[in-house]
């Protein structure tokens, strides 16, 4: 019977060993993942390459022309290609304190409508601090756009003519109406007054404050099935490691048998776990990531693009904080292992 449960039990700390480090690794991700603070500090903390918070801008700006209908051709279409391909203007226009602002907006609405009764987020933006940056920026931002775009045919530049006449004149000209060109016969210094007035016109019309309701573009039976899973997954994350050190303990009082085996078993199973949570963090975020990844296509666009850019710096940033809990086990591990010299030695002497 005793050498049954030895094995039982090597089999069981086998099996908790090898789920020990993904329990850990989940554990740092959903204490990234499902904090306000924490994503609010990844999303716009200073990292090497470009910022999450700018990231995001740009992909959601990519997307905006096929989800939503924006005719690539049109001028509205050509200024966004050209916002996310040029990376300065979202630093430019957008400073860090403002990003900040939206980006803590948009964090308490998810976690809101997570932990809410709500079937479907309800995002409301405060548009003033926005639209106060964007009119302070408007001529900048069209000298940007003016110089990317081409020239045009005669019958495009007395398209523009009209355009700008009707804006300067009768204040009835719209972005969509300016063909996407700049006419070869007029400078760009000379169409830029006109076109900024413009801007800082259409920026007036943006409300004050808008509810993007809209943006999430999905039923709210499939908002619900995506709200059950996070919370199913934050209470997985949560307390998954638990169960696994609670088997550990069970094997090392059935493995061990003795005063001094217990805590040599449990020390080993440890520093195994401490080992193979050592050598998780190791692992590339980016194929952790990939793996994530699939999961995430189904979702809608507004939660769909944060969720895939934020993966990688997730589990980067959720690898860092996993190494220091690999450090503790291994440090348990070892105090384990010294009790139980210290055990066996006072009953040899005891023996003696």
């Amino acid at each position: 019977m005793r050498p049954f449960l030895r094995l039982i039990a090597f089999l069981i700390t086998l099996i908790a060993v090898f789920m020990l480090p993904v329990a850990l690794f989940g554990f740092q991700i959903g204490q990234i993942l499902f904090s306000q603070g924490a994503m609010l500090e990844l999303v716009t903390g200073k990292n090497v390459g470009p910022a999450p918070a700018d990231t995001i801008s740009a992909a959601l700006l990519q997307s905006l022309p096929e989800a939503w209908g924006i005719d690539a051709e049109s001028t509205l279409g050509q200024a966004l290609t050209v916002v996310t391909e040029q990376s300065a203007i979202p630093t430019a226009f957008l400073p860090m304190d403002l990003k900040s602002e939206y980006a803590s907006q948009t964090l308490e609405s998810f976690y809101t409508w997570l932990d809410g009764p709500e079937p479907l987020p309800v995002l409301r933006l405060d548009m003033l601090p926005l639209k106060s940056q964007l009119q302070q920026s408007a001529a900048d931002l069209v000298n940007i756009v003016l110089e990317e775009l081409p020239l045009c045919t005669a019958a495009e530049s007395l398209s523009l003519l009209s355009t700008v006449f009707d804006a300067i004149v009768r204040g009835e000209a719209v972005l969509e109406t300016m063909p996407s060109c700049l006419p070869a016969i007029i400078p760009a210094e000379t169409v830029a007054p006109a076109a900024s007035n413009l801007l800082q016109a259409q920026i007036g019309l943006i409300p004050d404050q808008v509810t993007l309701e809209n943006l999430v573009r999905a039923t709210p039976e499939r908002m619900q099935e995506i709200k059950t899973s996070l919370q199913l997954t934050r209470r997985a994350l949560q307390w998954s490691w638990l169960p696994i050190l609670f088997l550990l303990l069970i094997a090392a009082l059935a493995g061990g048998q003795t005063r001094g085996g217990v805590p040599r078993w449990l020390g080993w199973s440890l520093v195994a776990g401490g080992a193979l949570t050592f050598l998780i963090t190791l692992v590339p975020s980016r194929w952790w990531a990939a793996a994530a990844i699939p999961h995430l296509t189904s979702w809608p666009l507004i939660l769909q693009v944060p969720a895939i850019t934020l993966a990688p710096a997730i589990f980067a940033t959720a690898a860092q904080a996993t190494v220091w809990l690999a450090v503790a086990l291994l440090i348990m591990g070892l105090l384990f292992l010294f009790l139980s010299y210290f055990l066996r030695r006072s009953a040899a002497k005891a023996a003696i």
